[in-house]
């Protein structure tokens, strides 16, 4: 695959907006077929080929517009992703599975230097219609290598619509896998499920809440030491639980790791209003304030008066207030700001950024989309610092947003930012854009 556009026009406007931030607008990679929705998943493998850089995953888990199409994953070099050039594709080749609708790297699980990843495919029908599966990879020198599946229990259970991994959460020394099903559960109110690598990903914790159709799972996140015991802990979204009559305002639990998980979480919180969709996507900042505890952040893209989106950032500790440290809200109706999150130290002070999508902005051409850029230095200002904006109406630039530490080098991360384009962009192409 090698389809790169570098825009002129791209590279000027955004000089000037991120000069003080130090980065800058590198490539943008385009899809291969309308509607494949390229770029709309972007992830780290990991080290897969020991090069000394983190591989890119980039997923086009629609294939393409008409029929069915099966999912697509793009491997690129961390190094050489600038150029557009992938080397090495993996497909299930299994007509509409979303293989593709979320990776995470998982460490090295096997002990051999390379670096391991999965691949969901939430609709992939090995047990059922859309049951879901998820890939287990294994790295190494030539293209990397399917070691185990896991498939979800029943039809229609979306197994895989969320994962994460590469971490240790039950405190045996072995990176972990978590996997959320947003209508697994007995009563289809969602499920996630936490493998442990010691175990080799066999018999995992299975946890269940809400009511049926809260879509529990649908974000699954390790967000560092929120407690403040030594040990990873584990945020869950299930942006359409309804409380306290609050139809359909979100929630997102949040779960200690530890020797044994309990199914009961040690905070919860939910969404002021109606239709916020509060626990859409959520991101771990680290320890910002720097008081021994991870902080966090939580995306609700419908809150406000006039639903243009808020993210809401809590220290952690202890104890977690259900006030948040602050609030970061959207610009205009329909911003859906806050619906893709993710952090990094962009500017290398070590202290992370906040980067929030918000695909629904208009930036004088309808739903171009735009990136916000939040310093979180002390104190914290709910005025973004900089922002990057889509290229042409309904690019809806910010859809999905990705900080990779490393991928250009050692303290040389990369930021991705999709603009997949509405319902896949059917006169057009998706893009995904690359600063560094």
């Amino acid at each position: 695959m090698k389809k790169v556009l570098v825009s002129l026009f791209v590279a000027l406007l955004f000089v000037s907006l991120l000069y003080g931030l130090n980065l800058r607008y590198v490539s943008t990679i385009v899809g291969n077929k309308p509607g494949d929705m390229f770029g709309l998943v972007v992830s780290s493998g990991g080290d897969i080929n020991h090069d000394g850089y983190p591989e890119i995953l980039v997923s086009a888990m629609d294939g393409g517009l008409g029929s069915k199409q099966p999912g697509v994953v793009y491997i690129f070099r961390g190094k050489t992703i600038s150029a557009g050039e992938s080397y090495a594709s993996l497909s299930q080749n299994e007509p509409g599975d979303r293989f593709g609708s979320a990776m995470c790297s998982l460490g090295d699980i096997n002990d051999d230097s390379y670096d391991d990843f999965a691949v969901a495919a939430d609709r992939s029908d090995a047990t059922g219609t859309d049951a879901g599966a998820v890939y287990i990879y294994l790295g190494g020198k030539e293209s990397p290598t399917l070691s185990k599946k896991l498939s979800g229990e029943r039809a229609n259970d979306w197994f895989g619509t969320s994962i994460a991994g590469g971490a240790d959460i039950t405190g045996d020394g072995k990176p972990d896998l978590i996997v959320g099903a947003s209508y697994g559960g007995d009563n289809y109110s969602g499920a996630v499920y936490i493998f442990s690598g010691a175990q080799d990903f066999e018999e995992p914790i299975v946890i269940e809440k809400g009511e049926p159709g809260s879509l529990f799972g649908h974000r699954v996140h390790i967000v560092g030491d929120v407690t403040g015991d030594g040990i990873n802990d584990i945020a869950i979204g299930a942006y359409y639980t309804t409380h306290s009559g609050r139809k359909y305002c979100g929630a997102v639990y949040m779960f200690a790791g530890g020797e044994k998980i309990s199914s009961t979480p040690f905070a919860t919180f939910f969404g002021r209003q109606e239709k916020d969709w509060f626990g859409f996507d959520v991101a771990g900042l680290g320890d910002i304030n720097k008081d021994g505890f991870a902080d966090f952040a939580v995306g609700a893209p419908r809150a406000g008066k006039k639903r243009e989106g808020r993210v809401y950032l809590y220290y952690g500790g202890k104890s977690i207030p259900d006030k948040p440290a602050i609030v970061f809200a959207g610009k205009e109706a329909g911003d859906m700001f806050g619906y893709s999150l993710t952090a990094g130290d962009i500017d290398r002070d070590k202290l992370c950024e906040l980067i929030c999508g918000a695909p629904g902005y208009d930036t004088g051409n309808y739903r171009s989309g735009r990136a916000f850029i939040f310093s979180l230095s002390s104190p914290l200002n709910a005025t973004s610092d900089y922002h990057i904006n889509g290229e042409a109406a309904d690019d809806e630039c910010g859809k999905f947003v990705s900080f990779i530490d490393g991928a250009f080098g050692k303290g040389k991360g990369a930021l991705f930012l999709s603009a997949p384009g509405v319902e896949g962009r059917k006169k057009g192409i998706s893009k995904l854009f690359i600063y560094r």
